[in-house]
């Protein structure tokens, strides 16, 4: 075999061992992607249960204040009412999204307005919506409703079918942040019972009818439609905007 055989089988081996590498490189690629959406289109690092969002939701909420359905200052100078469902899948992508982590830095944690959860059931998604505002209103006591919400849209289900249930908030509690000993469950209360027909009933007057459905009012307006953010596009610029436009800042 002479020289010019032996150089183009080193060429050949070279090729194929940078083939190799280059799928190696892709396969670890994908792999981490799969690991961080789990490969069925959720969001959020899985723990040790298989619950997702736990890191993520405590890095979202770290050092901001909860009372009942608020997220953030009580006395902050406007208030964000978002409408929400537990199933809805816009909903699911809006809060485990990046749009909301901006909403939550610019505008709820420095204090320039807070965000109250107004949960509804849409129709179309069944009973799970139901279900899940019960576990989560039935919470608003305790100030942990943002936190079990957010943790429900990370593990949300598939369309249709029944995915909250005592199970699922079990292993919730386990490891959501703050939730160790909180107990979740699907009994309504007399406080989720108010906050349900409270909720409902500003539904109406809103005329609210697809989710996630955003609006912003200064703080001690009587007009809680002051500004409906949803004809700007719900993104974080517009929610940001519309503070500013309602409290003049």
């Amino acid at each position: 075999m002479d020289d010019a055989e032996l150089d183009a089988i080193r060429a050949r081996r070279w090729r194929l061992f940078a083939t190799t590498l280059m799928l190696l490189v892709v396969a670890g690629g994908l792999a981490l992607a799969l690991g961080a959406f789990g490969g069925d289109g959720k969001k959020g690092t899985a723990s040790a249960n298989g619950v997702r969002g736990a890191k993520e939701v405590s890095a979202l909420l770290r050092g901001v204040p909860q009372d009942g359905l608020v997220l953030g200052r009580p006395d902050a100078p406007a208030t964000i009412t978002v409408f929400a469902d537990l199933h809805c899948p816009h909903c699911r992508d809006a809060f485990t999204g990046g749009d909301f982590r901006e909403v939550v830095d610019r505008v709820v944690r420095p204090g320039k307005a807070n965000l109250r959860l107004a949960l509804i059931a849409l129709p179309g998604f069944g009973e799970n919506s139901a279900q899940g505002r019960v576990a989560v209103t039935g919470l608003a006591p305790r100030d942990r409703a943002w936190t079990t919400a957010l943790m429900l849209w990370f593990n949300q289900g598939a369309p249709g079918g029944p995915w909250i249930g005592d199970g699922l908030l079990r292993r919730i509690a386990e490891v959501g942040p703050g939730l160790r000993g909180v107990p979740l469950r699907m009994a309504p209360t007399v406080d989720g019972r108010r906050i349900a027909d409270e909720t409902d009933a500003l539904r109406d007057r809103l005329d609210v009818d697809g989710t996630p459905a955003w609006f912003v009012r200064a703080r001690g307006s009587s007009d809680e439609r002051e500004i409906d953010v949803n004809r700007l596009g719900g993104s974080a610029g517009a929610i940001e905007s519309a503070v500013r436009d309602a409290t003049g800042g």
